[in-house]
């Protein structure tokens, strides 16, 4: 074989090495871009979208549509024609999560879909509040793998009532998320059905023929160990999810169960230094 020959395949091998290694880049880095979605707003009502990731820029074809996010909300975008003129356009949003969506943008009177979602998945497209570190899905998700974790406190405990007991049984902390660990237990012979539990925070030192004043503290998300009641040297955990919050220290944060249909309703009384002392998730 002559040198010329040798060069030539050599040549012709590098070239199909590199053209196979073009062909793997492509293959291996898949596309973002969502193919484009046809758009029908009107100038009399507002047609929201939804993302699965928050919003990062939004560019508009003409100034013949009007689009808004909403303060304190990062995934939705609510998209509006100035009036009956407008003329068929584009509208491009682009997500946080590097995906692009495309709209062809037309105007009719009466659209017939005026809330979209948009997610890779397909799924439930959940609201993603600015500065929100979790999502409710996140939330449910902690709140039942805490609800059957053994807890690591004793107390504060409520007065016992009847054969029943409450402690709160662990102080959790998630970013900005406080859970509120508690076992309700049942030493007597007749069954412990839980009506509702009220969480608020009040004085501590209440004087006499003064005002009593409560403060309500609504959970993000409750988790019961089990949805029957508590019978005979049984057990029940509960887990309250809450924004972050301390408390002062003439202060106190009751969680009050109630029985349903019965009277054997137990409170337990939580100091501020207490609700500190939590374990990082």
């Amino acid at each position: 074989m002559c040198a010329k020959d040798l060069v030539k395949r050599v040549l012709i091998a590098a070239l199909l090495a590199f053209t196979q290694w073009q062909s793997a880049q492509a293959q291996a880095v898949p596309s973002l871009t969502i193919p484009p979605t046809d758009l029908q707003i009107t100038a009399w009502e507002t047609t929201t979208l939804m993302f699965s990731a928050p919003i990062k820029s939004v560019d508009r074809g003409s100034a013949a549509i009007v689009c808004k996010t909403i303060k304190g909300i990062d995934n939705i975008l609510k998209v509006k024609a100035v009036d009956s003129s407008m003329t068929p356009t584009n509208l491009t949003v682009y997500t946080t999560d590097g995906h692009i969506y495309s709209f062809i943008v037309s105007y009719v009177p009466y659209p017939t879909n005026l809330v979209q979602g948009f997610g890779s998945d397909g799924g439930t497209i959940p609201m993603l509040f600015t500065g929100a570190q979790h999502t409710d899905m996140d939330i449910r998700r902690l709140s039942d793998s805490l609800v059957n974790t053994i807890g690591i406190r004793h107390r504060p405990r409520a007065k016992g009532n009847n054969g029943m007991h409450l402690v709160m049984s662990g102080t959790y902390l998630s970013k900005d998320l406080l859970f509120l660990q508690f076992k309700l237990s049942n030493f007597s012979r007749v069954r412990y059905d839980i009506d509702f539990i009220r969480y608020y925070i009040s004085d501590r030192h209440q004087q006499k023929r003064t005002i009593r004043i409560e403060k309500e503290v609504k959970p993000l998300f409750v988790a019961y160990s089990q949805s029957e009641g508590v019978i005979r040297g049984h057990a029940v955990g509960v887990v309250a999810a809450f924004d972050k919050f301390t408390i002062a220290d003439k202060k106190q944060f009751i969680a009050e169960v109630y029985e349903y249909n019965g009277d054997r309703r137990l409170i337990c009384r939580v100091k501020g230094r207490q609700l500190l002392k939590v374990t990082p998730l």
